[in-house]
């Protein structure tokens, strides 16, 4: 891994894992990776409009399945808080407990935002 990587991975704050995303580097090698991060960011552009169409009408089937595919690609991209986040979701979906999923999504959309601009500073 280059130096400047090194240096911006260090410089990772809690929005991605730099562990994580170090061994994910040295794992593909650096035209993998930006390969990996582009479609992650282009599905998971999918999933966040999904759940924005999602977010009132409380449709607990897809706010579930759309919760643990973010989950589980976040936790593979080390975006934990992300991931974290998306559980919660899950968690709520699946009990059909509505109060809460406004916020959630909302939280999600925020983070999701944050992780893309990690990734962004990453890949440039």
């Amino acid at each position: 891994m280059s130096q400047d990587v090194s240096a911006t991975v260090e410089s990772l704050n809690n929005h991605l894992n730099a562990q994580a995303i170090t061994e994910l580097q040295e794992l593909l090698g650096t035209d993998k990776f930006k390969y990996l991060v582009n479609i992650f960011c282009e599905n998971s552009n999918k999933t966040i409009e999904i759940l924005k169409e999602n977010s009132t009408d409380h449709d607990f089937e897809v706010l579930y399945a759309s919760g643990h595919s973010l989950a589980g690609s976040s936790a593979n991209m080390g975006a934990l808080v992300l991931c974290e986040l998306c559980r919660q979701l899950e968690q709520q979906a699946k009990s059909k407990f509505a109060e809460h999923i406004p916020t959630l999504i909302e939280g999600i959309i925020a983070e999701h935002k944050q992780v893309l601009a990690e990734f962004a500073k990453l890949i440039s």
